[in-house]
């Protein structure tokens, strides 16, 4: 099916060319003005102002500590500190917020798999402000974006409006919880592998993550009695005897799509279209930029045939086709290498055949878990008590039987408390005491992240901080 990288048929040009107008953006307004925002210190304004303030690093959320000779404030994407005992652009740093989030170091990344296109602001913020690599680059198709966690920051850039610029996503606010009331423009949860899986070398060969997504499932018996593992984007099966030989569920008709009505060939490739025969001279048009895309993944083998001709997603700019294995999604907006992408249907599937996974899987979308702390403000005399409610999202049905992990940490990511919280009551809430901390001094902010410990299809944390004040 390879055929020389055309523009778009003439056709498929006109229907989406109304999408391409751009839309205006706001401007931003003063970052005190923002509810849950703060003045930013003046003793660390230069380093703000100077590495790209308020359009780089959002707004100051909280109050300014002073730990020892550091003085720090949390912004939205970062936590700025300054070395009191020091002079010039050298007292300036960053905290490596990037631990305290739970993102772990992969070993075999290097700066070798940095993204290139964030490149650019890593030099503006400095090398060393940015902290290493913490793992490759992450598709997040959930928000349309590419996302790369780095020890002191984390970067993105929005697939589908190529003028956006690289930005840096909210770790302070995401770090802070519910602690601050600001509420950063975009949300945030790193995305983990959770699940290790026996496909990766097979999927590899296709276009790994990207093409794939991440693993929403750990691998499990199907009903069938094959291997199975559901991915982002598509949901994979292998006979227990031949792992090696991995095939594509057909996802598409399983979610609901119905096939469309094929027709004769009415388009070839002087518009930019080819035309895929399915039964009896009959078939569906493909556009060149999907057919394009189908061939470097695997090409008719691995998709399988289409079952309905492009069409536009309803209340979207997004155009979607779907074949026998997987869909893929067109966006004229788009920048350029992300036009094309497949269809985020693995949770549509994982709902559509509920498969029974040893151990449970609990979805993060059908939950809600809550954090608080009995004093935002503690003594070094007095016990901390940190409790959660886990509940059902849509009915606030709550959630027992749930163990929760607790991890508390200094704001250089060095360990405070690791421990366990009891499994939820039938109320859905459990909570852990901790001793008094007489090692701490006044000022000091400690931050605390709670994740359920039962396998999840994604994350299920919480954050938060409180204050050492007496």
């Amino acid at each position: 099916m390879k055929r020389p990288n055309l523009s778009l048929p003439r056709l498929f040009f006109i229907l989406s060319a109304f999408l391409l107008a751009g839309c205006g953006q706001a401007t931003s307004s003063t970052a005190h003005t923002l509810p849950g925002t703060l003045p930013v210190d003046i003793q660390l304004k230069e380093f703000y102002m100077d590495k790209g303030g308020e359009e780089v690093f959002g707004p100051a959320i909280a109050e300014v500590t002073v730990e020892d000779y550091l003085r720090c404030q949390l912004m939205a994407n970062a936590r700025i500190c300054a070395n009191t005992n020091l002079n010039g652009a050298s007292r300036f740093s960053l905290s490596p917020l990037g631990s305290q989030l739970g993102i772990p170091l992969n070993k075999e990344v290097d700066n070798s798999a940095i993204f290139p296109d964030f490149i650019p602001l890593i030099e503006q913020l400095g090398v060393e402000n940015a902290g290493r690599p913490l793992d490759k680059p992450r598709y997040n198709y959930a928000e349309g974006r590419i996302e790369q966690y780095f020890a002191r920051v984390g970067f993105y850039i929005n697939l589908h409006n190529p003028a956006s610029p690289v930005q840096l996503l909210p770790y302070g606010a995401t770090a802070c919880g519910s602690a601050c009331t600001y509420v950063p423009p975009v949300s945030f949860k790193p995305i983990l592998d959770l699940y290790p899986s026996s496909f990766t070398s097979a999927l590899q060969s296709l276009g790994g993550e990207a093409f794939s997504g991440i693993p929403l499932t750990p691998v499990y018996t199907a009903a069938d009695g094959n291997l199975e593992q559901v991915f982002t984007n598509i949901a994979v099966y292998a006979s227990p005897d031949t792992p090696e030989n991995v095939q594509l569920r057909p996802v598409p008709s399983i979610v609901g799509v119905q096939p469309g009505v094929m027709t004769t060939q009415q388009y070839d490739i002087t518009d930019n279209m080819v035309f895929v025969q399915v039964e009896g001279g009959l078939g569906y048009h493909v556009p060149i930029p999907l057919d394009n895309y189908i061939s470097m993944h695997g090409g008719l083998a691995v998709s399988g045939y289409p079952v309905n001709e492009i069409s536009l997603v309803p209340d979207s700019s997004v155009y979607r086709q779907c074949f026998q294995a997987y869909c893929l999604d067109y966006d004229p907006n788009a920048r350029e290498a992300y036009k094309t992408l497949p269809a985020a249907l693995g949770r549509q599937y994982l709902e559509a055949v509920k498969p029974v996974i040893p151990g449970g899987i609990v979805q993060p979308e059908e939950v809600l878990l809550g954090t608080s702390v009995k004093f935002p403000r503690l003594s070094i005399k007095e016990i901390q008590v940190i409790s959660i409610l886990l509940e059902q999202r849509y009915s606030a049905q709550p959630v027992p039987g749930i163990q929760a992990e607790l991890v508390v940490r200094n704001p250089d990511g060095s360990l405070v408390f690791e421990g366990n919280l009891p499994a939820t009551d039938e109320n859905g809430r459990a909570s852990i005491s901790l001793e008094p901390m007489g090692d701490k001094q006044n000022g000091d902010l400690l931050f605390y992240q709670v994740c359920l410990q039962q396998e999840t299809a994604a994350p299920v944390c919480s954050n938060g901080s409180f204050l050492i004040w007496d």
